[in-house]
């Protein structure tokens, strides 16, 4: 289990940090990566500093991070249902990030060993981002990853040939360009 933790967490860390709030301030902006990258030496502390910005500003990034470094801490369970909840009481209009927050949701829950809710919350997000086949194929490869842990392989072979089929489309366009 500390192995498959340590392979996801950071992925799921830095697609925190490369997605870091765009239409937020920049104080938001540096608030967040400053505790998305305490998470790495104390996550125990991240956890502190987000939820006492979160009582402070009412942040969803605050909220975020605290809720990534719960998953940090091997509250995976915990940590996902926040992200999920995050990802839920957002506006719909915020597609970008709620399909970040279902994605890491999705992730955390894999972490809990729990392939049924990774697997609703990647179909949320890959549902949000239908209309932007550039994010799909790594949602796709996600929710396979669920399927694989159900022992679903037909589903699992399934998104994984579509990810096939959007970027063979991907390599094709960029042939052309």
């Amino acid at each position: 289990m500390t192995s498959i933790a340590a392979l996801l967490l950071p992925f799921a860390l830095l697609q925190a940090a490369e997605t870091a709030p765009t239409t937020a301030s920049s104080h938001v902006q540096q608030r967040f990566a400053q505790c998305v990258a305490l998470i790495d030496s104390d996550a125990a502390r991240a956890y502190e500093e987000g939820m006492a910005w979160a009582a402070e500003a009412q942040s969803v990034y605050a909220y975020r991070c605290a809720a990534m470094a719960l998953v940090a801490q091997d509250r995976h369970d915990e940590g996902a249902r926040r992200l999920d909840s995050l990802g839920m009481a957002l506006n719909p209009v915020d597609t970008g990030l709620r399909a970040e927050l279902f994605s890491q949701a999705g992730n955390a829950w894999l972490l809990a060993r729990e392939p049924s809710r990774a697997r609703a919350s990647f179909t949320r997000a890959i549902a949000i981002m239908e209309e932007d086949p550039t994010q799909l194929p790594d949602l796709l490869i996600d929710r396979s990853r669920a399927y694989a842990m159900e022992a679903d392989w037909r589903h699992a072979e399934e998104d994984l040939s579509r990810v096939l089929d959007l970027r063979a489309s991907d390599q094709i366009g960029r042939a052309h360009v």
